[in-house]
């Protein structure tokens, strides 16, 4: 799936994953292909694998947290918030996801305070 997605990029690996993957018993997880990626600074195609991922196996809490998490790292902290928030809906003490929430939510005022000051 790496291979495929660094090749042909990720649509052309969801076509292949829809076509030939099987999935594991406890859904299909893609995080360490999603993190090789991410760590090669190929946000979107790693973000939107953690999305098609998660699309799939909605309730897995530590996915949400890593998808929560990469959305931060990588400078989208309303998406961050966004599944911070679904990850507490399901599991309300979780601290990883806390703090993810935390983050998020200082990470946006501060966007919101930058961009007040430049218009």
């Amino acid at each position: 799936m790496y291979d495929l997605i660094k090749n042909e990029g990720l649509a052309a690996a969801m076509r292949w994953y829809h076509a030939n993957g099987k999935k594991a018993a406890w859904g299909r997880t893609d995080k360490s292909v999603a993190k090789q990626i991410l760590k090669e600074r190929v946000a979107a195609e790693g973000l939107a694998l953690m999305e098609s991922d998660l699309k799939e196996t909605p309730t897995k809490v530590s996915l949400i947290l890593q998808t929560a998490k990469a959305h931060l790292e990588n400078g989208q902290p309303k998406k961050a918030l966004e599944y911070a928030e679904k990850g507490i809906d399901q599991k309300p003490d979780d601290p990883g996801l806390r703090e993810i929430k935390s983050e998020a939510e200082r990470a946006v005022r501060d966007s919101a305070q930058v961009d007040s000051l430049q218009h």
